[in-house]
């Protein structure tokens, strides 16, 4: 698959780099979010009066520590989303390094009870340090998952947090 032309970002709140598709835009959320989303897509016009795709990453403080808290926090959230998600299904699953970072990143899918859509989602957890946390999430409506999901992967695999001085 060929990857849309990128261009570098840097979100100086969070102290993220990453590498992202150039013609997409953001939005900061807050002191510890932003979210950035994909150019306008078609088709979908009975739901949404503009569907984007988009990605988000947010830092927070770590609840935990010790030994496999990182494990345990991954359990925990894994639970609670396959009970929260209408269909949910774990379509594939990882736990790797970016840099040296500590991460879990999952592929899943699960349906919008309203509208009945099918959507797919990249959900990534990144140790920045024993004091950052940072969960990256990624949607995008199931017709363009095979689209997409290349790009979310290739983002959340350029992630470098950037140390403060």
């Amino acid at each position: 698959m060929t990857l849309p032309k990128t261009a570098s970002y840097f979100n100086q709140p969070l102290m993220v780099s990453i590498v992202v598709p150039e013609a997409w835009t953001g939005t900061q959320v807050d002191d510890s979010k932003f979210r950035l989303f994909g150019l306008p897509e078609s088709g979908f016009e009975e739901y949404f009066d503009e569907y984007r795709v988009s990605l988000s990453y947010e830092r927070r403080k770590p609840d935990s520590s010790g030994q496999d808290w990182f494990k345990q926090l991954v359990g925990q959230n894994n639970a609670t989303m396959a009970d929260d998600y209408n269909e949910y299904k774990l379509l594939e699953e990882a736990f790797y390094d970016i840099g040296s970072y500590k991460t879990y990143k999952k592929h899943y899918s699960w349906r919008e009870e309203q509208t009945g859509l099918q959507l797919g989602q990249l959900h990534a957890l990144l140790v920045g340090s024993p004091y950052a946390l940072y969960i990256v999430n990624a949607a995008v409506l199931e017709p363009l998952a095979d689209r997409y999901m290349p790009i979310f992967d290739s983002v959340l695999n350029s992630t470098r947090i950037i140390p403060r001085n």
